[in-house]
């Protein structure tokens, strides 16, 4: 399973989730903070070309960006 993270702001979280999960087997998100408006995105390995096509499609309209995550050498130790 592959994801990645987006900032998608409030009032557009709905609409995004609508139309990606309208289109069969290509992804599905899930809200990860939604104090800071942030969704993940699951998808297949062999979707990834689709799923950011769609997304990129959409990024002006629903002002959504990509989130760069932080390398596991950033993340702090969980004690």
């Amino acid at each position: 399973m592959s994801t990645c993270l987006l900032h998608v702001p409030a009032p557009s979280m709905v609409l995004l989730k609508g139309i990606v999960e309208s289109y069969d087997n290509l992804a599905t998100l899930r809200t990860e903070d939604p104090e800071r408006e942030l969704l993940r995105v699951y998808f297949s390995p062999q979707m990834e070309e689709d799923v950011r096509a769609v997304l990129s499609s959409l990024s002006g309209t629903l002002k959504l960006t990509f989130v760069d995550e932080p390398k596991q050498s950033e993340l702090e130790p969980v004690s």
